[in-house]
């Protein structure tokens, strides 16, 4: 009866123990859909947890906004930290930070520690997409890293599709701090299996950062983040900082 699945996990799998390939292939599958989880899960939330933690309405979205930003500014360090550190390190590096974020956005009740725990989990979660994608795909034979390429693919976008249903659920049903108190079982289990079954790589590169260019494009992802976010607080054109700031998104940008 098992043979089947055997032989096609012999087949696909750089291993020759199959528990450990299924391991592995959980603990990262894990991790990764729980990054973007925690981006489509949280949206019906924003109402009920700008309210608890007792600013206007119009600072809702900013958790939201620079949660996605920074999972975009995270993705083009992973060459770096991959070069510098190893994927298996810098991976269990973006786990204990995600952790320790999601503890904070579970338990503080001010709004600037919450949105800095936000800003920090979205920068590990973008980090973590090309490492987790790495150290999966070195479990799979050259020529049947496609079937990874899949598992990876349907683990991105499926939380997109079921994450607000389920995260309004969440929200209804227990509180929307449970969103990130389930965070953290699960991020534990993920960073035990790739510490456990995942072992470190030899480094033997000097990375290459071309670090200025990298800030500019914070600097300047940043600066237009912000002009969106304050337009309808400050009424636009009107106000002399919303000015400033476009002025400053096409410098920083132009000196990216």
């Amino acid at each position: 009866m098992f043979r089947i699945p055997h032989r096609h996990l012999r087949s696909v799998s750089a291993h020759s123990v199959p528990s450990r390939f299924l391991a592995v292939n959980l603990a990262i599958g894990l991790e990764h859909f729980l990054v973007l989880f925690n981006g489509g899960a949280y949206l019906p939330m924003i109402p009920r947890i700008i309210g608890a933690l007792g600013r206007n309405a119009l600072y809702g979205s900013w958790t939201q906004d620079l949660y996605f930003l920074a999972l975009g500014l995270g993705l083009p360090l992973g060459r770096w930290a991959s070069q510098r550190f190893g994927n298996r390190n810098s991976l269990l590096f973006c786990l204990a930070a995600i952790f320790f974020a999601s503890l904070v956005n579970a338990t503080t009740r001010e709004y600037v520690p919450f949105l800095t725990a936000r800003i920090v989990a979205g920068l590990a979660g973008g980090l973590s997409i090309p490492l987790s994608l790495n150290l999966l795909l070195r479990h799979y034979h050259s020529d049947r890293r496609d079937h990874g390429l899949f598992l990876w693919g349907i683990a991105a976008i499926t939380p997109f599709a079921i994450g607000p249903f389920i995260g309004g659920w969440i929200d209804d049903a227990w509180g929307w701090r449970w969103l990130f108190l389930l965070n953290l079982p699960i991020l534990l289990m993920s960073f035990l299996g790739i510490w456990l079954w995942e072992p470190p790589e030899r480094q033997e590169e000097r990375p290459s950062m071309d670090w200025l260019g990298y800030a500019l494009l914070v600097a300047s992802l940043v600066t237009l983040q912000m002009l969106c976010n304050l337009g309808s607080k400050d009424d636009w054109w009107r106000s002399p900082e919303i000015r400033l700031l476009a002025v400053l998104t096409l410098v920083l940008g132009g000196g990216g």
